[in-house]
């Protein structure tokens, strides 16, 4: 059954099971069957949830079902309070890739140091001439780890 699309409807109705390790289960199996009906109820749980490990879970989830549908309730953990869901976040509109360009983009101006390097790393990873700008002003970055990716993902898109 985990795997299976057919699994997607009993996991979604699992996310609303009160035991935390239930739900995390869900997220989970949800993220490894790969089907894009997934992204609903991933982030739903994601606003929804409490629990921060079953919230983890969800976006690590979306990060691996690479969705553009995700992206929404992604940017919105980037509000976060937590350094952790902020992170995840980020490091999940990363593997969406161009389609969250922009809001990755954004977050080269994050205050958490963490945010502002895997934004550079997707940056130069996704090698889009858009992120000229913002990567040429990361290069003043008060971070290293920053500038350094900055300047990588520069050179890439000058080559």
């Amino acid at each position: 059954m985990i795997g299976d699309p057919a699994a997607i409807e009993p996991l979604a109705d699992a996310l609303n099971d009160d035991d935390t390790q239930v739900r995390w289960w869900a997220v989970t199996s949800l993220g490894m069957i790969q089907d894009p009906r997934a992204v609903k109820p991933l982030s739903d749980t994601l606003k929804n949830d409490t629990d921060t490990n079953v919230i983890n879970a969800a976006i690590s989830a979306l990060g691996v079902l690479g969705d553009p549908g995700a992206i929404e309730p992604l940017t919105a953990a980037l509000k976060s309070s937590d350094t952790k869901i902020k992170r995840g976040a980020i490091a999940a509109l990363g593997q969406i890739g161009k389609p969250a360009l922009d809001i990755i983009i954004r977050s080269l101006n994050n205050e958490d140091t963490f945010v502002r390097i895997s934004a550079a790393s997707s940056l130069e990873r996704i090698g889009d001439p858009r992120a000229k700008g913002p990567l040429t002003k990361a290069l003043n970055d008060t971070n290293s780890s920053v500038r350094k990716i900055a300047k990588r993902a520069l050179e890439k898109l000058a080559k």
